[in-house]
């Protein structure tokens, strides 16, 4: 009895539908599920009751020998992990790009709010833009930054002067 129980895998690759198939007609009380160390069986006999299979051999192409379906199946094989591995590859570098996205718009956040030019500053948080409250035109910053220049030599000449009236030159 052992020997014909098959797991619920297996039954499915063996009847080329998909495992779900298999759990619906358990469900649907079609196939009885029997539990054997926390894992689930199905018959093989009731399977082929229920599917209408046989017990068929693979069949193998007029002309080719088993060894020559082997390796044809192994290239099959090959050529489904090296698909896989390709798709893997290809979501890592997107995930890595939208990282790299996300630092490149925080960057610039940064560098727009430092430098104070354009109209808008982008919410690293929300990558959103919005109109900048503190933008100051250009003329009027570089008035203020010449005003700092001449408050800042007015300030060094008066001191040069205090400690030369000091020192008694």
């Amino acid at each position: 009895m052992s020997s014909d129980l098959i797991s619920l895998q297996e039954a499915a690759e063996l009847i080329g539908k998909n495992l779900r198939t298999i759990q619906r007609h358990i469900k649907a009380g079609k196939l009885a599920r029997h539990d054997k160390d926390g894992k689930s069986y199905v018959s093989r006999d009731e399977l082929t009751k229920e599917f209408g299979i046989k017990n068929q051999s693979p069949k193998i192409p007029a002309g080719e020998s088993s060894k020559q379906t082997t390796e044809k199946v192994q290239k099959e094989l090959n050529y489904e992990a090296k698909w896989i591995e390709e798709i893997q590859k290809h979501a890592e570098t997107r995930e890595e790009l939208g990282i790299w996205k996300g630092r490149a718009e925080a960057y610039q956040a940064f560098a727009s709010r430092l430098l104070g030019n354009g109209n808008a500053d982008i919410d690293i948080n929300t990558s959103s833009t919005k109109p900048a409250t503190n933008v100051v035109p250009k003329n009027i910053r570089w008035a203020t930054y010449t005003i700092y220049i001449l408050i800042g030599v007015f300030f060094i000449i008066i001191l040069t002067a205090t400690i030369l009236i000091f020192k008694g030159v």
